[in-house]
């Protein structure tokens, strides 16, 4: 059974600083369970990077075909308890499974190029990321938070767009709202990097 950690933040609104959120916190809802979820573990890396050192062995070829669906698989319950037991009415949802670009707004692409050379895994990807659309009250956080910064720019299209820029709003989301869940313990290190 893998634990996911979940804490419970409240710091207020707004946020201190120059960035806007209001379309976050009221996007976002008063009372969802934000949930960031980074699914490139370290053996995941490993096979992205085609690693063959033996001290950072990467994942099984036996749990390519399915590893994120089988993460899926275990998470949408265990999200499903915990966004109960929080009385949340939604579960936000910031994760690396949201990759390459769609409709004009990029999630996350460190490793698309590394994505064509494993089928396997991109399929498993895709797979996993359908199970999740699936979910009732799910939303997918890098979608709406990129899609609010195209309306409401912070430096222009060319820099609102850089990756790095994204994560620091979506962190800065993150720090204040009530329900929060990521994993932050060795137990859920096999779905999910728990460094991040």
């Amino acid at each position: 059974t893998t634990l996911w950690c979940a804490r419970e933040v409240f710091l207020g609104w707004p946020l201190s600083g120059e960035v806007d959120i209001t379309m976050p916190r009221e996007a976002l809802g008063t009372n969802s369970l934000i949930f960031h979820w980074r699914t490139i573990t370290h053996p995941y890396q490993m096979t992205l990077q085609n690693s063959t050192d033996p001290s950072n062995p990467p994942l099984p070829p036996s749990d390519r075909r399915s590893h994120l669906q089988d993460c899926v698989r275990d998470l949408v319950p265990a999200v499903a308890r915990i966004t109960t037991s929080t009385k949340s009415d939604r579960v936000v949802l910031f994760s690396d499974i949201h990759a390459g670009c769609h409709d004009g707004v990029c999630g996350y692409v460190e490793f698309e190029e590394k994505f064509r050379r494993y089928s396997a895994l991109r399929h498993d990807r895709d797979a996993a990321l359908q199970i999740l659309a699936k979910q009732p009250r799910w939303l997918n956080g890098d979608a709406l938070v990129s899609h609010y910064l195209v309306a409401h720019p912070l430096f222009g299209p060319s820099h609102d767009a850089d990756q790095g820029l994204l994560g620091l709003v979506i962190s800065e989301v993150c720090q204040y709202v009530r329900n929060f869940l990521t994993c932050a313990d060795g137990s859920c290190a096999h779905c999910a990097r728990k460094v991040s």
